[in-house]
């Protein structure tokens, strides 16, 4: 079995920041379109926007499908030689 085969999912759980709770931009905004989407690219936009939705949904933290996800955003979930 490989590695990929074993971690199938990730648990993801909150991080609380006092600072960044109150300061900071919900992934969700027009902010983060507007500043950090050139920065991190769209798939990682859609990865953060997931994740404050699942954390929105499942304060104490949820798992993570992996493949799931990757289907979702549309990214290869194949382990082909070429891809």
């Amino acid at each position: 079995m490989t590695a990929t085969e074993i971690a199938g999912t990730l648990d993801i759980r909150p991080w609380p920041d006092p600072v960044i709770d109150v300061l900071g931009h919900d992934p969700r905004s027009h902010y983060v379109e507007t500043y950090w989407l050139s920065v991190l690219g769209p798939s990682t936009t859609w990865l953060l926007r997931r994740l404050a939705r699942g954390l929105e949904t499942s304060p104490a933290g949820f798992t993570l499908s992996l493949d799931s996800t990757a289907r979702a955003l549309g990214l290869a979930t194949t382990s082909s030689k070429h891809s």
